[in-house]
This record gives C-alpha cells, structure tokens and sequence, in this order.
C-alpha cells in the first residue's frame, strides 16, 4: 500500500454521545469493514462530515468533532 509523506500531528475523531453520557467513536459500513470516524487531516474530516450528520439524524444522538494533538508513541510494530 503506497504512502503520501505526511507526518501524523494531530488527530480529528467524531465521538457520539448517548442520553447517558456515555462517547463512542461512530463507524461507517465500507464494504465489509467497519471505518471508525477517525481523520488525521482537514481534508479527510471534511468528507466523513456529511456521514457524521447522517448518523446523527438518523439516530437521534449528537455528534461532536474532537481534535487530539499531544502525540505519544507506545510501539512501533515491525514487518
């Protein structure tokens, strides 16, 4: 799988909030995956945006946008 240079600096996440408090990061069916609402760009946060509504409207929950920006390596998984 080929990469664009790009380093990961902060990280965009849509966490879904229940009527008891309680978050959860949405997904999205895409094919036979499940794709959590995670982005590590403006531009991919900008197209799971439309997705995020549709979850929200069609499940009644709110949607916020968190942005994540201390980073910390714990492994680094070798091939």
């Amino acid at each position: 799988m080929p990469m664009t240079p790009f380093q990961v600096s902060e990280v965009y996440a849509f966490l879904a909030v229940d009527g008891e408090g309680a978050e959860g990061v949405p997904a999205t069916q895409l094919g036979d995956m499940l794709m959590p609402l995670v982005a590590a760009d403006r531009a991919r946060l900008d197209d799971l945006r439309p997705i995020a509504q549709h979850l929200a409207s069609a499940y009644g929950f709110p949607i916020t946008v968190a942005r994540f920006t201390v980073r910390e390596d714990i492994e680094t998984i070798q091939p």
